[in-house]
């Protein structure tokens, strides 16, 4: 069974990763679900414009599409939207209290889904420029920092599959993680 998160800040290269799969891989696919809630409803927003209600609905969205497909690839999770939740924490656009809920469920959601591997990519491509994603350098490192805050923090409590794939391109990554599945599927 296919169950794997993509994982990292805005630009890291993972939906061109997830565009880039093999079909059948693509099947699997949960994509841009962030920006598709964006687009269909007004008042979730996103970057500077971030608040406590959107970053609780793309936490609770995440969490509904999970349990709704039994495998999946995904371009982002919970990991994501916790760190986010975490940055907008320390710019002061969400309580404390919202993260440490968000973490609450996050360590508990990785408990009872074990098998679920989460693949960060680190920064590595530039940031382009879509008119959609936040641009700045320095938030993306912050983001950055923060997913890597979340990701140490899961995995002290335990029951927390992480594969790093490091500065490679985009079809390496690809190649990565379908040798990833294929070791799954052995054990």
């Amino acid at each position: 069974m296919v169950r794997i998160i993509l994982t990292g800040a805005q630009g890291t290269g993972k939906t061109s990763v997830m565009n880039a799969l093999p079909d059948q891989l693509k099947s699997l696919g949960i994509r841009e679900v962030i920006r598709n809630m964006t687009a269909q409803d007004s008042t979730i927003h996103i970057n500077g414009n971030g608040d406590e209600w959107s970053q609780n609905r793309f936490f609770f969205e995440y969490l509904y599409l999970f349990a709704k497909y039994p495998e999946y690839i995904s371009d982002r999770g919970l990991v994501d939207v916790c760190a986010y939740t975490k940055w907008m924490v320390k710019t002061g656009r969400c309580s404390q209290e919202t993260y440490d809920k968000q973490m609450y469920i996050l360590k508990d959601w990785c408990a009872k889904h074990s098998d679920v591997i989460h693949v960060y990519f680190p920064i590595y491509f530039p940031v382009v420029d879509d008119g959609y994603r936040d641009t700045n350098e320095e938030n993306r490192k912050a983001v950055d920092q923060c997913i890597r805050e979340v990701i140490a923090e899961l995995s002290q409590a335990g029951n927390f599959n992480l594969y790093t794939i490091e500065n490679a391109p985009v079809l390496t990554r690809v190649e990565k993680i379908e040798n990833l599945i294929k070791i799954l599927e052995i054990h």
